[in-house]
């Protein structure tokens, strides 16, 4: 079962991307730890979004308000 839904999963994300030309993908998994989870899901804490939101600013060379 696992692994069907993990195909599917990356055929999803696969077309997701081909349709997307010049997106700049954000892998949370280099991002994210564990303390930053609220749950075994990674339903994330605010210390989670924060590191997600600080990459998104860095890498559009956003500048924090």
């Amino acid at each position: 079962f696992w692994k069907k839904c993990c195909d599917e999963k990356a055929k999803l994300q696969q077309m997701l991307l081909d349709s997307l030309p010049g997106v700049k993908i954000i892998d949370t998994r280099e991002i994210i730890a564990k303390q930053d989870c609220a749950d075994f899901l990674c339903h994330m804490k605010l210390s989670g979004q924060k590191k997600i939101a600080d990459k998104v600013v860095s890498e559009m060379n956003l500048k924090k308000t």
